[in-house]
């Protein structure tokens, strides 16, 4: 199979899917992998580290589609870059599909573009391995942000998380128990913060209490228990997921309006949207605004701010994806996890969620 990276195009993205490592592993298997020139340079891996691995190093974004049976992203491609695409290849990537435009939709449709979405590949046991993957190191980020941003120099409430001798620690609310929103307890409760997890899902919840210990508070979410703790809360990091679909609102703007002055607001759910009212899409180069007198931190691809991290991790978990893809004789014959992952193949819409928000028909693939 011949497999293609290419160079990040979206402002301040500088993780790559695939690390040199990865990539041998996969030539040593028989296939081809296309590296854009320079792609790997934001997360210290050269163009000579590619090479020294096998992999051919090509030097436009045009050859490392037209040559690749398979593209690997991290971010999703522009419907520019989607018409590079050969007809009828694979698409790799945290897509997002039900944030898109219809026109999105309907090029990769057109093309014939199998598309499979990493923020939807399903094992066994309905776990988002992909998606945890860089999930947890989000969760881990929102604390070490929250952190910086309720300092007095960063126009926060002037709070130490973990408190002072004498002096409170932060209360911290996170909604959401599954790998963000654990990973950001867990970090919370290590730095000394007061932390309450909220989830609908009380099996979630008790499994995040026997992993993270007593010292974890818990709660269900409901819209009159979040507008009675939203009150006190300094850091709130969201961090709700519905796989595949677009995240609920579940703090309201009236709940913002309620909050501390100067507190903090974490969205991890934005690139589904987000699931505060008041959250919109932000930048790491402009990663915070300010909405009754809140602070708002709302980055799509907040973890790209440890590019090198984030790499690895993605690397790690799309591997062996990738390697039983290249080994099987047809796609339909590939892994299963992947096939739960795809929203579009051979010209049909094969995810039902997708199919159901864009009111399109689906054609299930056999799992």
């Amino acid at each position: 199979m011949d497999i293609g990276i290419v160079k990040e195009v979206r402002s301040l993205e500088q993780r790559v899917p695939l690390s040199p490592g990865a990539a041998s592993g996969l030539v040593a298997a028989g296939h081809t992998v296309y590296v854009q020139s320079g792609a790997g340079e934001a997360c210290r891996f050269t163009d000579e580290d590619y090479r020294d691995r096998g992999a051919t190093v090509v030097f436009s974004a045009e050859e490392a589609y037209g040559r690749a049976q398979l593209v690997m992203r991290v971010s999703p491609p522009s419907i520019e870059e989607l018409q590079l695409m050969t007809p009828g290849g694979m698409l790799l990537s945290f897509l997002h599909l039900a944030m898109v435009s219809p026109r999105y939709l309907d090029v990769l449709l057109e093309r014939k573009i199998t598309a499979i979405g990493c923020e939807i590949i399903r094992d066994n046991d309905s776990g988002l391995p992909v998606l945890a993957s860089v999930s947890e190191i989000a969760g881990s980020l929102a604390v070490q942000l929250g952190s910086q941003l309720l300092q007095s120099d960063q126009g926060g409430r002037g709070i130490l998380i973990d408190g002072a001798p004498g002096v409170a620690p932060a209360n911290v609310l996170v909604i959401g128990a599954g790998s963000a929103g654990t990973a950001a307890a867990r970090r919370a409760l290590n730095t000394g913060a007061r932390v309450l997890l909220l989830d609908k899902d009380i099996r979630k919840l008790r499994q995040a209490e026997y992993l993270l210990g007593s010292s974890l508070v818990t709660g269900v979410a409901s819209a009159h228990s979040l507008a009675d703790w939203v009150r006190s809360v300094d850091l709130l990091i969201g961090a709700v997921l519905v796989p595949g679909g677009r995240a609920p609102v579940v703090v309201t703007e009236q709940m913002v309006q309620s909050m501390p002055k100067r507190s903090v607001i974490i969205d991890l759910s934005i690139d589904q949207g987000g699931c505060v009212a008041t959250s919109r899409p932000t930048t790491l180069a402009s990663p915070t605004f300010e909405a009754h007198g809140v602070i708002h931190c709302c980055v799509t691809n907040i973890t790209s701010s440890v590019a090198r991290t984030s790499s690895f991790a993605l690397s790690h978990a799309l591997f062996p994806y990738v390697q039983a893809l290249g080994a099987a004789k047809s796609f339909a014959e590939g892994p299963g996890d992947l096939l739960r992952g795809t929203y579009t193949h051979d010209g049909a819409i094969v995810n039902e969620t997708l199919a159901q928000l864009t009111g399109r028909p689906a054609k299930p693939l056999a799992k």
